[in-house]
């Protein structure tokens, strides 16, 4: 993926060609039939969204969530897409520099209203995906993990109005019957960060 790291040098077309494209990635559920393959897919768009979302990709997060209806595929790609975005504004990445990383960051907390409920759902799905003895266990146990990884990458910094008051303790501690070994691992670790967690690291004034 060379033409990232040209990316300024690409015209308009071009980005346009290649936005369209890493979007209809998301939802080829012949491509998307290998975790290998998700990740990829989850990487080429999250790191075209670094460079031109929000200000010259404004419905990215509009079409991700169109895409995630399409299946556990398409919506564990989408996670993993949100996934990246999120531990970008976190991470040092020395070809993002730290203004537009910033912007990102602004960019999340702004649509947090409509991204922390995508999240919720995405989970509560998995949980019934993995509760349903006709699906594919492997599958809905990775969408399981992907919505917890998830939420693992935002839980640091996203306002705590967004944390408390929505029934995620809840809803993380209703996993805990199914017995998964990587629930048991992992669903303790953030109910313990979300109950601990007492102030945002981001200003409030950020997602008035």
């Amino acid at each position: 993926m060379c033409w990232i790291l040209s990316w300024n040098q690409l015209g308009d077309q071009q980005k346009h060609y290649l936005k369209q494209q890493a979007m209809a990635l998301c939802v080829r559920s012949d491509i998307l039939n290998t975790a290998l393959m998700r990740e990829k897919v989850a990487s080429i768009t999250s790191r075209i969204a670094n460079r031109e979302w929000p200000q010259r990709w404004p419905e990215l997060l509009e079409r991700l969530f169109q895409a995630a209806q399409r299946g556990l595929h398409a919506q564990t790609v989408v996670l993993l897409v949100l996934r990246n975005m999120g531990e970008e504004t976190i991470a040092f990445n020395p070809h993002l520099p730290e203004l537009r990383r910033q912007e990102l960051q602004r960019g999340l907390l702004a649509c947090m209203e409509n991204v922390f409920p995508f999240f919720r759902t995405a989970l509560r799905t998995s949980i019934a995906a993995l509760q349903d003895k006709a699906a594919n266990e492997a599958e809905a146990t990775e969408s399981v993990f992907c919505a917890l990884d998830v939420l693992t990458a935002y839980l640091d910094w996203m306002p705590v109005a967004f944390i408390f008051g929505t029934g995620l303790l809840s809803q993380l501690c209703s996993l805990l019957p199914a017995g998964r070994s990587f629930v048991l691992r992992v669903v303790p670790m953030l109910a313990v960060a979300v109950a601990t967690r007492k102030t945002s690291s981001i200003p409030i004034e950020h997602h008035k």
